[in-house]
């Protein structure tokens, strides 16, 4: 499976929709799959925050261990996970286009070992079916970030005025 690339068109500023994407505490409120989201550390949201997202996933509930691995306000955040011998790499990044920003979406599967790339070759046929069901889950979270960056834009990051 090589990348998977999305692109989603938001009208909210830039600033606004990256920390919407980094609101990670919140993101259960806004983005259907995911069920739960846990901290592993304390302290401000940034480079090498650690938290665990339980997500439905092929029909059942997953949990993976997630480490900001890029962080680079308001243009970039990288997302890093290890899943059965692969690391895998979600990177969004956001650029202003008019009065709002487009989110471009990049995940990068990486296979930790022989074994695990000798896995992905042998399991083509299979990565290809996932990955048309995983293309569709992060269109779908990317417009859930798109209507709640939106919202925020509009209403203000308190629910008050607009920013």
């Amino acid at each position: 499976m090589g990348d998977l690339r999305l692109s989603v068109t938001v009208d909210a500023p830039p600033e606004i929709v990256f920390q919407t994407a980094t609101d990670f505490a919140q993101l259960a409120a806004f983005v259907p799959g995911i069920q739960e989201v846990e901290f592993v550390c304390g302290g401000p949201v940034g480079l090498g925050t650690r938290f665990r997202e339980t997500r439905t996933m092929f029909g059942r509930d997953a949990t993976e261990e997630m480490t900001v691995t890029g962080w680079e306000p308001p243009h970039r955040v990288a997302l890093s996970s290890v899943s059965c011998g692969c690391r895998i790499v979600c990177e969004h990044r956001f650029r202003p286009e008019g009065d709002g920003a487009v989110v471009e979406f990049v995940m990068t599967p990486q296979p930790q070992g022989a074994l695990a790339r000798l896995m992905m070759i042998l399991m083509a046929p299979l990565t290809w079916m996932m990955s048309r069901t995983m293309r569709t889950m992060i269109a779908d979270d990317l417009a859930a970030l798109k209507a709640e960056a939106e919202r925020r834009a509009r209403v203000g990051p308190d629910g008050g005025s607009p920013v």
